[in-house]
Parts: C-alpha cells; sequence; structure tokens
C-alpha cells in the first residue's frame, strides 16, 4: 500500500480556523501598538516643532534693540497681519511679540554682512550715517504661530546699504504669506520686566493712540519672558507642552 502525502480538506479546514481565531486575536493587539507608536510619533513632533519655534526666537532676540508695541487700531491700513485685528493679541495667555532689529545687508550666518545704514544725503554714506532698523512681529492666528518681518521705507532718507531683509503683507492681497512656525498653539505669553524683577511689568500693553498718526511705541522694559504652548488630542487624550525663555537686550 503507497504512502498518502499532504493535508486532507479536513485537516486544512481545522488549521484554517485556528489561524484565523489566532490573527483576529491579535488584531487588537496589532492596532493598539500601531496607535502608541504613531502617538509616540507625534509627541516628539510636538516637542521638536516646538523648540525650533522658540530657537527662532531666541535668535532674533539676540539682535533686538529694542521691544515695541502699537496702538489698538482696527485701521485697515495700519501694517496689522489681519484687517481688525491689532497688534496687542487676544488677552493675556495670546500675546503678541514685536522686536525691533539692525537691517543686515546678508543673512546673520553670512561672515560678510554688514549693519544697513541711511542717510540725509548721498554724500554722507559713509560719514554720518545711521543703522537702518527694521520690525520682526510675532502673533497667533487661528492656533498658528506666525513671523513677520516690516522693513518700512526711511522717510526723506537715503539708503546707504541696503538690508537682505524684505517686508511680508496681506496674503489676501496676493503678497507672500507670512512665515508659519509652529501649528497647534494654545498658549503664546509674552511679559516684559523691569531688569532682573520676576515681577511682569502690567503696563506694558496697556497703551492707546486715541488719534493719528498711528505708530510702534517703544517700551522701556528691558527684559521678556516668553512661554509658548502647544496643544495635541493623541489617542483621545490631550497632550500639552510648553517651552520657555527669558532673555534681555544686550545691545
Amino acid at each position: 500500500m503507497r504512502n498518502r502525502y499532504g493535508f486532507t480538506v479536513v485537516e486544512l479546514i481545522l488549521v484554517i480556523s485556528i489561524s484565523s481565531v489566532v490573527i483576529i486575536g491579535l488584531v487588537p493587539t496589532l492596532v493598539k501598538f500601531s496607535s502608541l507608536q504613531y502617538g509616540q510619533i507625534l509627541r516628539a513632533k510636538q516637542i521638536n516643532d516646538s523648540h525650533k519655534a522658540i530657537s527662532v526666537i531666541d535668535s532674533d532676540l539676540d539682535r533686538t534693540i529694542e521691544f515695541r508695541r502699537a496702538p489698538l487700531s482696527n485701521n485697515i491700513d495700519y501694517p496689522a497681519p489681519l484687517r481688525g485685528w491689532n497688534y496687542r493679541g487676544a488677552g493675556s495667555s495670546m500675546r503678541t511679540l514685536i522686536l525691533t532689529l539692525p537691517a543686515i545687508t546678508k543673512p546673520p550666518q553670512s561672515k560678510d554682512r554688514e549693519l544697513s545704514t541711511i542717510a540725509d544725503k548721498t554724500e554722507n554714506c559713509g560719514k554720518s550715517d545711521k543703522p537702518y532698523k527694521y520690525n520682526v512681529v510675532y502673533y497667533v492666528h487661528n492656533s498658528r504661530l506666525y513671523r513677520r518681518s516690516i522693513v518700512e521705507p526711511p522717510e526723506d532718507k537715503i539708503i546707504c546699504k541696503y538690508p537682505y531683509e524684505s517686508t511680508t503683507k496681506f496674503p489676501d492681497k496676493g503678497s507672500p504669506r507670512d512665515i508659519l512656525l509652529l501649528n497647534n498653539v494654545d498658549g503664546f505669553e509674552v511679559n516684559y520686566h523691569n531688569g532682573s524683577s520676576l515681577s511682569p511689568d502690567s503696563d506694558s500693553y496697556a497703551y492707546k493712540y486715541n488719534s493719528p498718526p498711528l505708530s510702534l511705541s517703544v517700551i522701556d522694559n528691558k527684559v521678556v519672558s516668553i512661554k509658548i504652548t502647544t496643544k495635541y488630542n493623541i489617542n483621545d487624550k490631550e497632550y500639552k507642552y510648553s517651552v520657555h525663555k527669558r532673555k534681555d537686550i544686550s545691545w
């Protein structure tokens, strides 16, 4: 009698049934593991993006000459991030940071950079020219943190050395959009301090023009503390992460 190799139909059905039960039992475990892995990736991204954003601000703070504030205004001709919006921000936990920096001819990382300068007359360039300044604005809109640069043309002045910085304008006017730094922003706290005092100066934002011309006003404080908080919902859980920076004007 010849030996027969292989499985019978009954044996195959039994093996398939057992395998199906095992696989069905493993599916929830695999889904949970995949979900946890995805959650860890999102958490790492949240932390990494937050540190990148505060690093950009820190770089600007290194070159800051003074802090500024603007009046509460809905003037659409005033260079605010959005129409009907003001530079103060929305409440104490969603502020706006305005820095004044010296304009430079090339990016900060370039060794050939020079200070951009202006003068009353062309012949005064190199003699009595003065540093050219521009403003950087950090603001939050729709839970996104943006960076905007505003290079204002000098009135009745000659630019001796042109800055590499350019102005970003209203997105709805066809101009380049502001630089998006961070998503899912739940808080952007900005407080100014008098020297090394730990108590913030509550009067720093208490400022308003009742009549034109509207212009940025210098804040006397020389120290700023910044706190950025992001909020993510991961696997039905809320995760918040905050980064801090406290710095004084070194110029």
